[in-house]
């Protein structure tokens, strides 16, 4: 039955036979068989005055349902001919309306529809400004957020199949971020500003309709302060799991007394995390650790400048890194730098000493 392979063994013909027949079986297409297909029409565009004129995007779910953004040309006695928008959702053959532009909207964005049957999409206000809508039924619109309070601009929303809501937007206060609903602190994924993979994030470049998933794990594109651009997954940390924070010793310039550091140096300014008694310093990742949200420096090689030696006197090895002293989000008011970091294990560290800015 299988088709023998040149250097196989009886057992892989035997398998490869009983896969194929398996597939017969089932119905599947063979290998380099071509897949068929038979096909609904959910909606067309007229050739008059009326009825469908312009499509948006559609999208489908697990169930066969099809969500989609379109504008209808109608006559209107009086008026004329005027452009009416909506946002459909056909589980069959006649799309019904869930949002039309006869009321406040003046039109919509793409929608993003889950398994559950539940949409979200962008409105647009005649009075000026949009929010971003979820709706449950099909019928009932639900604001989630909208441009009236902190957000300026609202871009893309993803929608989950738990009904969770994800959407890029601009801040009136300036930035840009991601966030899940209408508090840019409390329901903020990422924003410019934000620390990110030892830099600092300076743009959002992309976050799109399939950007949230069923778990609540967010992907985006963003551009950093290192001149370096990315893919990234934000993973959100459940309750009562989250990282337990270590608090460790620093010492800032070890040897300087006061621990001064020159703001307009071209340098870079040393930190320790030293080792104690219930902290082994050697466990912490170089390459997470920030002063004062400035990161630690890299040689030529890539590698970041930072080394494990003697520091406080103990006979115990502890970290020493060197971090860009431009980089230091400090001023002259200053009397203290925060430092933070990671284990390799993944657990957070954090550490304060007192220091002396000359401007």
């Amino acid at each position: 039955m299988g088709k023998e392979v040149k250097g196989g063994t009886g057992i892989q013909t035997h398998v490869m036979g009983w896969g194929l027949a398996l597939g017969l079986l089932l119905g599947l297409p063979a290998a380099g068989e071509a897949t068929s297909y038979t096909f609904t029409k959910i909606a067309e565009t007229s050739s008059d005055t009326s009825g469908f004129s312009f499509f948006g995007s559609a999208s489908i779910n697990d169930g066969g349902t099809v969500a989609f953004r379109f504008h209808e040309r109608v006559f209107q006695e009086g008026v004329g001919s005027v452009t009416l928008k909506y946002i459909m959702m056909s589980t069959g053959t006649t799309p019904t309306p869930v949002a039309d532009s006869s009321g406040s909207y003046s039109g919509f964005g793409d929608p993003s529809l889950n398994d559950g049957g539940q949409l979200a999409f962008q409105g647009f206000l005649d009075a000026g400004g949009s929010e971003i809508l979820r709706s449950d039924d099909g019928t009932t619109l639900t604001s989630i957020a909208d441009t009236g309070g902190p957000f300026s601009f609202l871009y893309a929303v993803s929608l989950n199949d738990s009904g969770q809501v994800a959407f890029h937007a601009s801040l009136d206060a300036g930035g840009i971020g991601i966030f899940t609903g209408p508090d840019p602190i409390a329901d903020k994924v990422i924003a410019v500003g934000d620390p990110l993979a030892t830099s600092t994030v300076t743009q959002i470049i992309n976050f799109g309709r399939e950007g949230l998933n069923a778990a609540g794990q967010v992907a985006f594109i963003a551009r950093l302060a290192d001149g370096t651009e990315g893919v990234f997954r934000a993973d959100p940390v459940i309750a009562g799991e989250q990282d337990v924070t270590q608090d460790v010793t620093i010492v800032i310039t070890p040897g300087g007394n006061p621990n001064s550091i020159n703001l307009r140096s071209r340098g870079t300014v040393a930190v320790a995390v030293l080792s104690t008694a219930t902290f082994n310093a050697t466990t912490v990742d170089p390459t997470t650790v920030t002063l004062a949200e400035s990161p630690v420096k890299l040689k030529r090689n890539g590698t970041p400048m930072a080394g494990f030696e003697e520091v406080d006197g103990d006979g115990s090895l502890d970290l020493v890194v060197h971090v860009d002293t431009q980089a230091l989000q400090l001023d002259a008011t200053d009397t203290e730098a925060v430092l933070v970091g990671q284990t390799f294990d993944g657990t957070t560290i954090t550490g304060t000493d007192v220091v002396r800015v000359l401007p």
